[in-house]
């Protein structure tokens, strides 16, 4: 289960430390300062539950159960669920077809997610989007497309919504660094971009595959 870390921070209003130029050690940020264990077992958890769902969903498609595209989210599980932990009422998050991780950590339930895989009318898309279209619009979660930077002017849209409402909130956009290319990407600059370095860009990986 997702969790919001009310009190803390929202995706609008972050003052997080800078870490010293040439390291990537956040723990002195305010946000990392802050988070209780409770919290910190709970982003475990959320993890964890992203890893064994993803290795379950590899064991499936291998055994021919779940037809289409599988693209797993090993490796990244501490992205969506850093991000999506600090979510308010109004943030939205929208993604490519590596959904996996984002679906689990807004929050959406393992059943509702493998049913999707295995092609059932109790999946949370009726069945009918598979690994690449996992949506919940009552979570703010706007999916899952297939389409390389397709998600990217979606992502503009939801930021546009926002601001036209005059809604304190922010539309986080996640993609790979291979969907940086297509004019939709060049072309935007009102939202939050969360830029993954995809080893397995697509299908085909860069270095041999950890799982």
């Amino acid at each position: 289960m997702s969790f919001n870390l009310k009190g803390t921070t929202n995706l609008s209003n972050t003052t997080n430390a800078k870490p010293e130029t040439g390291t990537t050690d956040f723990s002195s940020a305010d946000i990392n300062q802050k988070l209780t264990n409770e919290q910190k077992l709970e982003l475990f958890r959320t993890m964890m539950r992203i890893r064994r769902f993803e290795e379950r969903s590899i064991r499936a498609y291998q055994a021919k159960k779940i037809g289409g595209f599988l693209h797993v989210y090993i490796g990244q599980e501490a992205i969506a669920t850093g991000c999506c932990s600090l979510m308010g009422k109004n943030d939205h998050v929208i993604t490519a077809y590596r959904d996996h991780g984002h679906a689990l950590a807004v929050g959406m339930g393992m059943n509702e997610l493998m049913a999707e895989l295995y092609g059932k009318a109790t999946g949370c898309s009726k069945g009918k989007g598979g690994s690449m279209h996992y949506f919940s619009p009552d979570r703010n979660f706007w999916g899952g497309h297939g389409i390389v930077g397709g998600q990217v002017p979606l992502g503009t849209g939801l930021a546009y919504a926002l601001k036209y409402k005059g809604l304190k909130g922010a539309a986080m956009t996640f993609l790979g660094d291979g969907a940086v290319n297509p004019e939709s990407f060049q072309l935007v600059s009102l939202l939050l971009f969360c830029v993954k370095d995809s080893t397995p860009s697509i299908v085909t990986f860069r270095a041999p595959p950890t799982y």
